[in-house]
C-alpha cells in the first residue's frame, strides 16, 4: 500500500466496521421519518383548509342564504297582509327595517369575501353584493311608496325578483363549489396517505435489506 491510506472496508478499524450497519440503519430510518413527517404536514394542511376554510365558509354561506330567504319572505308576507287588509300595522316600518337586514347580509358577504374566498369567488361575491344593493334600493323605494300607492309599489318590486333569483343562484353555486372542493381535498389526502404508506413500507424494506447486506459484507471482511 506504500503508506497510502485506503478508505476501503478491509482497512477500516474494527469499531468502524461494526458501526456501519447501525449508522446506515439510523440514516435510513431518519429518511423514512422525514418522509412521514412531510406527508403528515401536507395532510394536516389539507384538513385545515377543509375544516377552517371550506366548512366554516360553507356554514357562513348557508346562513347568508337562509337570511336572504327570510328577508324576502318577510317582505312579501307584510305586503300580502297589507294588500288583504288583515290588520297589518307598521308595514312601512317593517319593510324599512328589512333594509338594515340587507345591509347586515352585505357586510357578512364582504367579510366572507375577505376571509375565505379565492380570486374566482371574489368576483362572484362582488356581483352578489351589487345585486343585494340593487334589491335594497328597491325595498327602500317600496317602503316609501307603500302607503301612497300600494299598487305602484308592488308593481315596481316585481322586476327585482330577477335580482333575488340571480343572487340565490350565485350563493347556491358557491356552496356546491365549496362542497366539491372539500370532497376533492379529502380524496387527495386519502390518496396521499396511501402513497405514503407504500413509500414507508418500501423504504423500511430497503433499509432492512441494506443493513443485512452491509452486515454480511462487514462479517466477511472481518473474518
Amino acid at each position: 500500500m506504500s503508506g497510502r491510506f485506503r478508505l476501503s472496508l478491509p482497512y477500516l478499524p474494527l469499531a468502524v466496521k461494526f458501526a456501519l450497519a447501525p449508522i446506515l440503519a439510523v440514516c435510513l430510518l431518519g429518511l423514512v421519518a422525514m418522509l412521514g413527517y412531510s406527508g403528515l404536514n401536507r395532510s394536516a394542511e389539507e384538513m385545515r383548509v377543509v375544516v377552517d376554510g371550506n366548512l366554516q365558509g360553507g356554514i357562513t354561506l348557508a346562513s347568508i342564504a337562509g337570511r336572504m330567504h327570510q328577508t324576502v319572505g318577510t317582505l312579501y308576507q307584510v305586503m300580502t297582509s297589507h294588500a288583504a287588509g288583515l290588520g297589518e300595522t307598521g308595514a312601512t316600518r317593517r319593510i324599512s327595517a328589512l333594509g338594515s337586514d340587507i345591509d347586515a347580509i352585505i357586510a357578512d358577504i364582504d367579510r366572507y369575501r375577505r376571509d375565505h374566498a379565492d380570486s374566482g369567488q371574489q368576483a362572484l361575491l362582488d356581483q352578489a353584493i351589487q345585486e343585494l344593493r340593487t334589491y335594497k334600493d328597491a325595498v327602500d323605494f317600496v317602503a316609501g311608496m307603500l302607503e301612497i300607492d300600494f299598487k305602484s309599489a308592488a308593481t315596481f318590486l316585481v322586476p327585482f325578483d330577477a335580482n333575488y333569483k340571480r343572487l340565490t343562484e350565485l350563493i347556491d353555486a358557491m356552496i356546491r363549489a365549496t362542497v366539491a372542493d372539500s370532497v376533492r381535498r379529502a380524496e387527495n389526502t386519502t390518496a396521499a396517505a396511501e402513497r405514503m404508506q407504500g413509500t414507508f413500507l418500501f423504504c423500511t424494506a430497503m433499509a432492512a435489506v441494506l443493513v443485512v447486506v452491509v452486515s454480511v459484507q462487514v462479517g466477511r471482511r472481518t473474518t
